[in-house]
């Protein structure tokens, strides 16, 4: 009887897991589709019955990895050979 209570205890977090995930790819195409994300969401987290908290969580960490893998280099400035002055240009 204990196997199959801890049997059950592990598919319960599983699923619950997988709707968490399921929850966070729908906010993100929510949001990508123009809605704001707050309400993305309220609506990701209603529908699969999970923590809103939980879900703005991992949407915030995903998305700061994705934009970390963005980033752009910064354009290195100009060297200048000579010093130049205002009066130079008269």
């Amino acid at each position: 009887m204990e196997n199959i209570s801890s049997l059950e205890l592990g598919v319960m977090s599983m699923i619950s897991e997988i709707s968490l995930n399921f929850a966070i790819e729908m906010a993100r195409k929510l949001h990508s589709g123009g809605t704001p994300m707050g309400l993305a969401i309220y609506k990701s987290s209603k529908y699969y019955n999970v923590d809103k908290h939980q879900v703005a969580l991992q949407v915030g960490k995903m998305g700061g990895a994705l934009s970390k893998n963005k980033a752009k280099p910064m354009p290195e400035a100009k060297k200048q050979t000579e010093q130049s002055y205002w009066w130079d240009n008269l």
